[in-house]
């Protein structure tokens, strides 16, 4: 499901890196995320296979989960970095300071976690000037967080353009679906550049 999900939110979105990227896995678990946003790049058409992952974040409360995310990431992008961050996600280090990259922020059922504090990652992103790709998806539901969260962190981030300096490139909007009968997911994608 986590593949099938990740597949669906970027095979809508034209995205062809030609900088290198870092990526971010917030809530990353055993590593199923990053993998899926790995092998949806490799299925960009040849002309755009331009991808080139220097550096891994991933971060989650589970040490054992994170040491097999981080073999996995190994596996797949031969002599990239992966740093791994045990402990809860407000408590994430700052993030990587390149404006020659492209910085993949993902949110694969993180940001419907009650209680989840997606208003520091996001901030902690709007203060990096550079490029930014996010992508999020969570289960669609109304209560204790859900689907609300997901709206709140699409909202500010698309504020940080209109009301702020800085500048949507692309964004899938809001989408709603279900992937191979699987419970209803909410997502979004969107790419920006942060002044």
């Amino acid at each position: 499901v986590v593949t099938a999900q990740l597949h669906r939110c970027l095979n809508q979105f034209v995205f062809a890196p030609t900088m290198p990227l870092h990526i971010y896995d917030y809530g990353a678990g055993q590593g199923l995320s990053t993998l899926a946003v790995l092998q949806a790049f490799e299925q960009l058409p040849d002309d755009q296979t331009l991808w080139d992952v220097r550096n891994i974040l991933q971060m989650d409360p589970s040490q054992v989960a994170l040491e097999r995310a981080a073999a996995l990431a190994k596996c797949k992008v031969e002599g990239v970095n992966v740093w791994s961050q045990c402990g809860y996600i407000s408590q994430a280090q700052p993030l990587l300071s390149d404006r020659s990259a492209v910085h993949v922020h993902v949110f694969y059922n993180a940001l419907d976690v009650p209680g989840f504090q997606y208003h520091h990652m996001i901030g902690d992103a709007l203060a990096a000037p550079g490029l930014h790709l996010f992508v999020a998806v969570s289960n669609d539901r109304a209560v204790s967080g859900g689907s609300p969260q997901v709206e709140n962190a699409h909202r500010m981030l698309h504020n940080s353009c209109t009301q702020g300096n800085n500048e949507l490139l692309s964004c899938s909007g809001l989408a709603r679906f279900q992937c191979n009968g699987a419970m209803s997911a909410i997502s979004f994608v969107t790419f920006m550049k942060v002044n």
